[in-house]
């Protein structure tokens, strides 16, 4: 079952994959109670299937919203790119609220498979796509955008946190590639957030909180760097670097 689910995610029949894996977690148990061991496994596996192509699908949402690339508010300016950007982040959108059903329901019937490996990764995509549609939204320079980089968890606060964060990333083993496609989009606005609010703090001569401000954006650019996250590796065009590497200068 779980390789057929594979074969109509390659066939980008995602819904009817994800439905097929959904089924497969609760097979129907045997009369006679036997064979439940198997029964389990299935389920453990179509759990994990199911939470790695919901992880695999939200990041193409994520690459598709943001209009191919980096640079998707320029490609979004062209009517047709506008529209497929639109389309994008409305499937995107409810496919995160499906996959945070599922999480919770995974919670409960196997909590320590659910909160490592493909369903920590799956929770930190749900986050990360949060962080980027309210991004969209409202605006870099919104007190409400700032509140939510502040749950980005897996990002280091200062310097000093960048190899424990970087670790903890890796640590989430081989869905971590997925979560690399989408990372160069969330590096990029939670560095436009800081930039914004570096820019309105300065020009309202609060001074005090310029520091703090500048040590997140400096986390920021070591832990692109340190995870090759913008690297050409994983995608990137080095576009979301030279930016990042901009505003980060911008706040000397």
């Amino acid at each position: 079952m779980v390789a057929l689910a594979k074969r109509l995610r390659e066939a980008n029949l995602v819904l009817e994959a994800a439905r097929l894996l959904y089924e497969a977690r609760a097979p129907p148990p045997p009369a006679d109670g036997s064979g439940v061991g198997a029964l389990d496994a299935i389920a453990k596996e179509a759990s994990a299937s199911l939470a790695e192509m919901l992880l695999e699908s939200i990041a193409d949402g994520v690459v598709a919203t943001q209009g191919g690339g980096a640079g998707g508010a320029a490609a979004a300016a062209v009517p047709e790119a506008a529209a497929a950007a639109a389309a994008a982040a409305e499937r995107t959108a409810q496919m995160c609220n499906d996959a945070a059903l599922f999480l919770r329901e995974w919670e409960r019937s196997d909590p320590h498979e659910a909160k490592a490996g493909v369903g920590a990764a799956l929770r930190t995509l749900l986050v990360s796509h949060e962080f980027l549609a309210m991004l969209r939204a409202i605006g870099a320079g919104d007190t409400r955008t700032l509140e939510a980089l502040g749950r980005l968890d897996f990002l280091p606060p200062n310097p000093a946190a960048v190899e424990e964060h970087r670790a903890a990333f890796r640590g989430l083993g081989v869905p971590v590639f997925a979560l690399h496609r989408a990372l160069p989009f969330v590096l990029e606005g939670a560095m436009r957030v800081l930039h914004a609010h570096y820019g309105a703090l300065k020009a309202a001569a609060d001074w005090p909180r310029l520091p703090e401000l500048r040590e997140r954006a400096e986390a920021l650019m070591g832990f692109a760097g340190a995870s090759s996250a913008l690297g050409m590796h994983y995608g990137s065009t080095g576009d979301s670097n030279r930016k990042m590497v901009q505003m980060l200068a911008d706040m000397a």
